[in-house]
């Protein structure tokens, strides 16, 4: 999987000595393609950054974008089903917009 393109939004600062958590959800795939999602989260709840993340499945051999092997797909299938009911951030897929841009 190659990264394509990431949206990173950072929110609040960290220190030394803060522990953090990370969250990820998929947030859809296709045989060439995965969208996903990670949260990351101070103990106390604080929501410090986030990112959005497209991978595509290049095969090296042949240079370019092909789709994954059945059973790699088999697991990312399972995955994806599993997310599908999980709650979206209203965030997702909005990209960059100017300070105060509503939308």
């Amino acid at each position: 999987m190659y990264t394509a393109e990431c949206h990173i939004r950072y929110l609040a600062e960290c220190g030394p000595g803060d522990r953090l958590g990370a969250a990820s959800l998929l947030v859809g795939a296709d045989v060439k393609r995965l969208r996903v999602h990670t949260a990351l989260t101070r103990a106390d709840g604080t929501l410090v950054a986030t990112g959005e993340h497209l991978y595509l499945h290049v095969d090296d051999a042949a240079g370019r974008v092909t789709a994954m092997p059945p059973e790699r797909w088999a697991a990312v299938a399972a995955l994806l089903t599993a997310h599908a009911s999980l709650a979206r951030p209203a965030y997702l897929g909005r990209g960059i917009r100017p300070r105060g841009q509503r939308g």
